[in-house]
């Protein structure tokens, strides 16, 4: 099994930036979240689990938009950027797939609104 995690960071980035931007892999610049209005983060789990036939792993896709003025969250803008990013899925090259995505919370972080999303993949052999 040969798994590129570059592969994997790089289209998932190719696909949210078509709806987020920016769109970071990992974690994003400190000294630039004062700036955003909404941005998203791209995290692909190093841990790989055999399941003989094929291996899968998880990758997560938070999206942060920023709370309005009032400090109330921004419903629609979350729900509009959720259900866009869910949209997105399933998707499938010659080297993984990505099954359905799932939400699986939604928080406030400082001034923004977090939504998880946790999508699984399986990687091709």
């Amino acid at each position: 099994m040969y798994l590129d995690i570059e592969h994997i960071n790089r289209v998932l980035y190719e696909r949210l930036t078509s709806v987020i931007t920016p769109t970071f892999i990992s974690n994003h610049p400190r000294s630039m979240a004062d700036q955003l209005s909404e941005f998203a983060i791209i995290r692909v789990a190093r841990l790989i689990y055999d399941k003989h036939a094929y291996k899968t792993t998880t990758a997560f896709i938070d999206v942060f938009v920023r709370l309005k003025d009032s400090g109330v969250e921004n419903t629609p803008r979350v729900c509009e950027l959720s259900n866009t990013v869910v949209s997105l899925f399933p998707f499938s090259d010659e080297y993984f797939s990505i099954i359905t995505p799932e939400m699986t919370f939604r928080d406030l972080e400082g001034e923004f609104s977090r939504i998880m999303i946790k999508t699984e993949l399986i990687i091709k052999q």
